[in-house]
């Protein structure tokens, strides 16, 4: 379905999201109760004490606390660099799809980074591929990775922690969607006009 189909589809606009301050938009998504939310919660705490008992198991081996706390810190450092991966997967999720005018945004005084494709119009299915393409692939490359580099595990459990994090808004925005699931919804941004929307129809 095209832009232009959308309304005269039946569906209704919703929400509009500003892509310039997402941060009301993900805590509101976040507020409310939905599995999705709790996934990502668990996941954040999951990574939390996976950090935690790594730092007592290192330190009954005789490390000294505040060096493995260092190595973890390094690796949540570290986690800025796979931005332009994470958004890069988010592109190519888009790309599978169909879309093909991906467009890569950062907002430094916010510290959020966005991938968009221009007025590619994306359904519920096709949005929960884009959105936890980059947590799947990333969380399951850095676990590979603590198998294979076992010296590296502290670096690579910090790493773990950070970019689960950073994955708040990506689980907000499908939890938005599981929100609204009894209808169905459609998406698109708008990149010159830094927009996204969000409309439902009744099934």
């Amino acid at each position: 379905m095209t832009v232009e189909e959308i309304e005269t589809s039946g569906y209704r606009l919703e929400a509009t999201l500003d892509m310039n301050d997402i941060v009301p938009f993900v805590k509101q998504a976040l507020e409310k109760n939905t599995p999705i939310k709790w996934a990502f919660h668990g996941a954040s705490l999951l990574s939390m004490l996976a950090c935690i008992m790594l730092v007592s198991h290192r330190n009954q081996q005789g490390v000294v606390v505040l060096d493995t706390l260092g190595s973890i810190g390094l690796g949540v450092l570290l986690a800025f660099l796979l931005i332009p991966l994470h958004e890069y997967i988010h592109g190519l999720a888009y790309r599978s799809l169909g879309a093909r005018d991906i467009r890569y945004t950062a907002n430094w005084r916010k510290f959020y980074f966005t991938a968009q494709a221009h007025r590619f119009v994306v359904d519920a299915m096709g949005f929960y591929r884009v959105a936890f393409a980059p947590f799947l692939l990333i969380t399951a490359s850095l676990l590979l990775a603590m198998i294979l580099l076992p010296a590296y595990i502290d670096v690579l459990f910090g790493a773990l922690l950070m970019h689960t994090l950073c994955c708040g808004g990506d689980f907000a925005l499908a939890s938005y969607f599981y929100q609204h699931r009894r209808y169905e919804v459609l998406t698109y941004d708008d990149c010159e006009k830094q927009e996204a929307y969000f409309y439902l129809r009744s099934p």
